[in-house]
């Protein structure tokens, strides 16, 4: 078959949109004077459909996406002055015809989205449980906007198993950032599940001086950086009124318990000191209750394994029970603590929710 020439390339190629003819294996494209990457998995080279998303090109088949949902189909729709029909070759001997669309997305999000939408070439699932909370928030996301409600379905179903829930507290959120990073994406998609705990680690964080004006903190609107006050004070009394009536949680010095050990062992801790811990530690183990309350007490009934041996059996028991208790207790009031009531639910009108309505 004869070569085409390269002026009957460049008179094929004309159109609104410029696209540069690429050497088969480039790994850039050239459109309207401007130089994106291809992306790595999904840019098939029989596609009629390229996408650019931020200095990425997908080239992608419209019809297999358009089927995914009406949202979709009309943001594929969407014609810049320049995404009018154009020809690009991507073999010498052969000339193909695309459309040229541009979204405003993230390229990385819009890639895991494509991974878990199109038709798997391997066998490894492309979203799992060991895949990274924020990916999977950002695909749960990207997947919302699209209307595309089965890969939804997917990521919130992974997230609610790495993220803390009220049905699944034992989860932990480590630094305040993380937490603040999930309640705006919670407030924004309307995830409402993972709001509770959310806040409760972002008011329990360790703030410092100069805390209100945080980045942190500043990121969040005025009525939730009020509620997130509001709900640590709540929080707080709730932990003294559970907790200050416990025979070892006397704040400071040493205090024997109204009640002695109930085997009147005299080798308990709790029939000569009522403590689990040595006294000097009093101070600490009560500040830390009133912080992070949550996070002492599961220490209390799960790890206090070298000092619940100077307690007998019975007192043992009742510690760790108790504790586990008084964690059950705040956990179940954590939705109130952190109210709502100022909006039309019970976490709020998130923006998708409202426009959808109006």
């Amino acid at each position: 078959m004869q070569p085409t020439k390269p002026n009957d390339l460049q008179e094929a190629a004309s159109g609104d949109a410029d696209i540069a003819i690429p050497n088969p294996q480039s790994q850039t494209i050239d459109i309207s004077g401007t130089t994106y990457k291809k992306h790595i998995t999904h840019w098939y080279a029989d596609g009629n459909l390229i996408i650019l998303v931020e200095n990425v090109a997908f080239r992608v088949f419209q019809s297999f996406l358009a089927r995914r949902g009406t949202v979709m189909e009309l943001a594929l729709a969407q014609k810049q002055p320049w995404n009018s029909e154009c020809v690009t070759s991507e073999r010498r001997d052969t000339l193909d015809v695309a459309s040229v669309v541009q979204l405003d997305d993230k390229a990385e999000d819009f890639g895991l989205l494509l991974d878990v939408v199109l038709p798997q070439t391997c066998a490894k699932a492309p979203i799992s449980a060991e895949t990274d909370w924020f990916r999977l928030c950002c695909l749960a996301e990207i997947a919302q906007k699209y209307g595309m409600d089965d890969v939804v379905s997917q990521a919130i179903i992974l997230l609610e198993q790495r993220l803390p829930t009220i049905e699944r507290p034992h989860r932990v959120i480590t630094g305040s950032f993380t937490a603040m990073t999930i309640i705006i994406w919670a407030r924004k998609c309307g995830f409402r599940q993972f709001l509770p705990m959310g806040f409760y680690y972002l008011s329990t964080a360790g703030w410092e001086i100069d805390a209100l004006n945080s980045r942190t903190l500043a990121s969040l609107s005025t009525r939730d950086q009020l509620r997130l006050q509001r709900g640590r004070a709540q929080l707080q009394a709730t932990v003294i009124k559970l907790a200050l009536t416990r025979w070892e949680n006397c704040p400071i010095g040493n205090s024997k318990p109204e009640k002695a050990c109930p085997d009147r062992s005299f080798t308990c801790w709790m029939g000569y000191g009522g403590k689990v811990w040595p006294s000097r530690d009093n101070e600490t183990r009560w500040t830390n209750l009133l912080l992070q309350p949550l996070e002492e007490l599961r220490m209390r009934a799960d790890c206090e394994v070298s000092t619940l041996r100077y307690l007998c059996q019975s007192c043992r028991k009742e510690f760790v029970a108790a504790n586990r208790l008084m964690i059950s207790d705040i956990i179940k009031e954590l939705g109130t603590y952190f109210t709502f009531e100022d909006e039309s639910s019970p976490f709020g009108v998130c923006p998708a929710a409202s426009s959808a309505s109006n």
